[in-house]
């Protein structure tokens, strides 16, 4: 920001998920004045972003969470994602692994447990 010491090679960032609400000073030149929209992940980089938390998990964990998801499951899983950031996504992956946990069951997650921790996020 404008008016602080100079410093070579650094960059300021800023998120919010409600831009409206910024107050304006912080948009003029020589402060936040660069503002980039990310949008929300379309159908088919919301399922490559739950691949990626699947994949993530298993290796963590060493040994394999989750059923194959079939074409069914992934539409469902698409559907009730709708809307869904990829952190809203991670969460849900988040929320299938603790249910597991509780539950202190060994076997895979399956599409259905993963819809039904999708749904609890909204």
């Amino acid at each position: 920001m404008d008016g602080l010491k100079q410093l070579d090679g650094v960059v300021v960032l800023a998120a919010t998920n409600r831009p409206e609400a910024v107050d304006e000073a912080l948009t003029r030149p020589g402060r936040f004045d660069r503002l980039v929209e990310v949008a929300l992940p379309s159908p088919p980089e919301r399922q490559a972003i739950f691949e990626v938390h699947f994949a993530r998990a298993v290796r963590q964990a060493g040994r394999q969470l989750f059923e194959p998801v079939d074409e069914e499951g992934w539409k469902a899983l698409i559907e009730v994602s709708q809307g869904f950031s990829g952190a809203d996504i991670a969460e849900a992956v988040r929320r299938a692994l603790e249910a597991r946990v509780r539950t202190g069951g060994l076997e895979a997650i399956s599409a259905a447990e993963l819809l039904a921790a999708a749904t609890s996020v909204r």
